[in-house]
């Protein structure tokens, strides 16, 4: 059982990060595995070290048709190795809102409404 407090999703798409490293912006885009208002996982190829500041643009797929473009700044958590690839879970530092992500905020609530 899961002490989440808050609900995770599946989501289609992908995740481009951006971050510093050694005074270099780097970019690392990976596939999207799940996603919740305050946080969501990630498939990557290289891992990125724990409590690194990203920037993610998210592009997904979404239920009412299309894909949709949203950015979010959060950090990395965790990662996991999961044979060549790597599962990041990331913590936004502020919540999914309607007013600075409209779109995954609307996806979200969507993906709410279908799931009771």
């Amino acid at each position: 059982m899961t002490k989440r407090s808050h609900k995770r999703f599946s989501i289609t798409g992908i995740a481009t990060l951006q971050f510093e490293d050694e005074g270099t912006i780097k970019t690392n885009q990976g596939t999207l595995g799940s996603i919740s208002s305050v946080g969501m996982g990630l498939y990557v190829e290289k891992p990125i070290e724990a409590n690194k500041q990203v920037s993610i643009t998210i592009s997904f797929i979404s239920i009412c048709g299309g894909i949709k473009n949203s950015v979010i700044e959060g950090s990395i958590k965790y990662n996991e190795n999961i044979g060549d690839s790597h599962f990041v879970g990331i913590q936004f530092n502020q919540e999914v809102s309607s007013e600075k992500q409209p779109l995954l905020y609307e996806h979200i609530q969507n993906i709410l409404a279908y799931d009771k």
